[in-house]
């Protein structure tokens, strides 16, 4: 790890002036475990004078979509690193903003599909037969879900939102699936209520659900992978090192540690037995490991 003196990089906390006190307390304590990685200070500062900082000593982490906005509408050209942000908005705010002149990355906060894909092999292994709604929404994630279902040997069914008008079809239609693999999809709620989807999932199609929060799973789903506050400053600590070695920043993606989290009555109910959460993690890692061979 550097040592304190020896970063040629500053890094900058980039908030937008209207965080609310909970977005406020998330940034600070990524901010301080952050610090901690890097063996140094950070500055925050507001996403509006973030905006017209240049030069590559300077690195921006964007903390959050409205400060990524922020910082993409003005005149500078630091680089800047997006993180508590979704992929869905990431790639959002680039198409419309069109930046050309700064060097832009990501760490994206939600789950990353792929390791969605493995925990769902983990847990159900020869029956992770699994369904996805396909939506303006998860278009961001599709082709990432069918590499990772064709990479797990996982069968993945596409049902496409224009056909589901109600409740009753959404069971219909998702029936005879193991595992719902759900994101965080507005279009899909307006059409069926996100404690209907929970319900009708577990109660009636006796399916898993991998989630897309701790929050889903705590309500009713099985289990989902998710990064904590840790591992997105142990990705902003890698992705500072390569600016301050001078080298490119990396492609936007999902942290590489993440974490995992099962409702294990819900898991019961499945006949799935004797599984925890390290062992789960174990296996997710496990899969990615023999995926990443050549």
């Amino acid at each position: 790890m550097c040592s304190p003196l020896s970063w040629a990089v500053d890094v900058y906390f980039a908030i937008p002036h209207d965080f609310s006190p909970n977005a406020n307390q998330a940034a600070n304590s990524l901010k301080s475990q952050t610090e901690k990685k890097l063996l140094k200070g950070i500055e925050s500062i507001s996403s509006k004078a973030a905006a017209s900082m240049s030069g590559d000593s300077n690195l921006l982490i964007a903390i959050g979509p409205e400060a990524l906005s922020e910082v993409l509408s003005g005149s500078g050209n630091s680089p800047v690193i997006a993180v508590l942000v979704s992929k869905r908005s990431f790639e959002s705010i680039i198409t419309e903003a069109k930046p050309t002149k700064r060097s832009i990355s990501a760490i994206y906060s939600d789950p990353d599909p792929a390791k969605q894909v493995a925990l769902a092999k983990a847990i159900f292994g020869l029956q992770a037969k699994g369904v996805l709604v396909q939506s303006p929404a998860s278009e961001h994630y599709l082709q990432d879900f069918i590499a990772a279902a064709d990479a797990y040997h996982v069968n993945l069914k596409i049902v496409d939102l224009n056909k589901i008008n109600s409740t009753e079809n959404f069971i219909e239609l998702t029936r005879s699936n193991r595992i719902l693999f759900l994101i965080k999809d507005p279009h899909l709620f307006d059409a069926v209520p996100l404690e209907k989807v929970l319900l009708s999932s577990y109660d009636i199609n006796r399916q898993g659900t991998i989630g897309y929060s701790r929050g889903i799973v705590k309500n009713g789903g099985a289990a989902t992978t998710y990064s904590s506050l840790a591992d997105i400053a142990e990705s902003i600590y890698q992705q500072s090192r390569n600016v301050d070695s001078n080298k490119s920043l990396a492609a936007p993606d999902f942290t590489q540690s993440f974490q995992v989290s099962l409702n294990k009555y819900v898991l019961r109910s499945l006949d799935i037995i004797g599984l925890d959460e390290d062992a789960a993690h174990q296996k997710v890692r496990a899969l990615m490991k023999e995926r990443a061979r050549p």
